[in-house]
């Protein structure tokens, strides 16, 4: 490392603090590269997968709750009504979950 001594004698006003000085060298190329990879797959993990998951956990439940519904080949009055009603609310938070995704 090569250090070099300078003095601030003249440039600082009489009666002031040095409260804190800052050099800081440009990064190497090879650090940039490691951080930048680190912090892509830090979003990946924290952000992505959260909602991979989440996704793939409703999907799944909306299936079932379909499955269940229309297993038998005939709904009967009951699943007819609640049909509609599973397939809007899981519809919603699929497109909710993918509209947050897209940002």
């Amino acid at each position: 490392m090569n250090l070099q001594k300078f003095s601030l004698t003249g440039t600082i006003p009489e009666g002031s603090k040095l409260d804190n000085i800052t050099i800081k060298a440009p990064e190497d190329p090879d650090d940039k590269s490691l951080r930048l990879r680190k912090e892509f797959w830090t979003f990946v993990v924290k952000e992505l997968a959260a909602y991979l998951v989440a996704f793939l956990f409703l999907v799944g439940i909306g299936v079932y709750c379909c499955f269940v519904v229309i297993r038998n080949g005939v709904m009967s009055p009951e699943a007819r009504v609640v049909f509609p009603l599973i397939t809007t609310l899981f519809g919603g938070v699929v497109g909710l979950i993918v509209g947050k995704t897209g940002k």
